[in-house]
């Protein structure tokens, strides 16, 4: 009976010393060993002793043996399941210190970081410092450029007044030039009719004298072409008693019919020309013409009804030469040509000769498929 007590109190003993999780698992099953080696020494030597008490305490030591066996068991499982946490917990140790290496890992990487942001943060505040340094320099040289800008303005506005009024003064000129020029070209043209006039009258006085001549002396009056008469082209071989079938209308030395109603282009107007009895202009002295267009069109008109022109028949030829429809080439006298003409004609596709009255009726060219008003004239003999 003292035998299971002595046994009961050292398996107690054993269940208080791994009751418990031990700090160190190792020296639990150390100390389970020496108990169950004791319970074994004592069970040893007791044997002998309870040989004798007999038969009757036999069975109880088997009962008591029995149950010790069981607690051994017992224990042994106990002492294998700790040992299987023992692993788990090794396990889970190393678990536990590859997690703090990686917290310790993280640390490191998160102060980096952090230098690295607060090293970020300096080079900004350090940026924006410069760009409030060089918006501030910008906003001085923006005043600067303000208050440049204004003088300059105050300049131009100065310069400009100055350069319109002598932009009118010049204007004032420029008409007072043009006007005196167009009276200057009338007189021209009002003498250079005088001077055909005086030519023919000086033909036939000349004629006369010559005829005169001949019957004093007894000879017979020279031949009518050995006297120096002007080209048919000049002026015409009959006298100024010229009567000019309708719708031509005498004009200088010449017949001619100024439509001013009805806009064609140049072959168009040709057709026109032909179809009663004439051709497009192509007198003997343009100015007759020009002189009649500017008096029946003055200022205050052809700027509407003479703003396209008036076709007349004359056309550059492959040579750059201007060609009456006559054949005979073009004279270019004194204020023939209107102001930059006729440019680089031959280039631009502009072939044919008309009157514009923007230029009070002085040449131009343009192309031949332009629509204008025309001037027709009939020979007569």
């Amino acid at each position: 009976m003292r035998l299971l007590t002595v046994v009961l109190l050292l398996l107690w003993a054993l269940l208080g010393k791994c009751s418990e999780p031990p700090s160190d698992v190792l020296s639990c099953s150390y100390q389970i060993s020496n108990i169950l080696r004791e319970i074994k020494d004592v069970l040893t030597s007791t044997s002998g002793r309870c040989s004798s008490d007999g038969e009757r305490d036999e069975r109880l030591v088997g009962i008591e043996r029995e149950t010790v066996s069981q607690a051994v068991r017992q224990h042994g499982e106990v002492v294998r399941s700790l040992l299987a946490q023992t692993e788990s917990l090794k396990k889970a140790v190393t678990s536990v210190a590859e997690v703090q290496s990686a917290h310790k890992q993280l640390l490191i990487a998160l102060r980096t970081e952090l230098e690295s942001e607060k090293q970020t943060k300096r080079t900004q505040r350090r940026t924006i410092q410069d760009l409030r340094s060089e918006i501030h320099t910008l906003r001085e040289e923006s005043k600067n450029w303000q208050e440049h800008l204004r003088r300059m303005e105050s300049e131009m506005k100065a310069g400009l007044q100055k350069t319109e009024l002598a932009a009118q003064e010049a204007t004032i000129e420029v008409k007072g030039a043009s006007d005196r020029a167009n009276s200057l070209g009338r007189v021209i043209r009002r003498v250079q009719r005088s001077m055909h006039s005086l030519e023919k009258i000086v033909t036939q006085h000349t004629t006369r004298l010559a005829a005169l001549t001949a019957r004093g002396r007894g000879r017979r009056p020279p031949p009518q072409h050995s006297l120096p008469t002007l080209p048919s082209t000049e002026m015409p071989q009959t006298g100024e008693e010229v009567d000019c079938p309708h719708p031509y209308t005498r004009i200088g030395l010449g017949c001619f019919a100024v439509h001013s109603t009805q806009r064609l282009s140049w072959e168009q107007a040709r057709q026109h020309c032909r179809g009663i009895d004439g051709d497009l202009a192509n007198p003997d002295d343009i100015y007759d013409v020009v002189l009649f267009l500017d008096d029946s069109f003055p200022e205050s008109v052809y700027s509407t009804s003479g703003g396209w022109g008036f076709w007349i028949g004359a056309t550059l030829d492959n040579t750059g030469t201007w060609q009456w429809v006559s054949g005979l080439p073009v004279r270019t006298q004194v204020d023939f040509w209107g102001r930059g003409e006729p440019g680089d004609a031959q280039e631009n596709d502009e072939g044919c000769l008309f009157l514009h009255g923007w230029w009070r009726f002085r040449a131009g060219a343009d192309p031949c498929t332009s629509e204008k008003y025309f001037i027709c004239e009939r020979k007569v003999n």
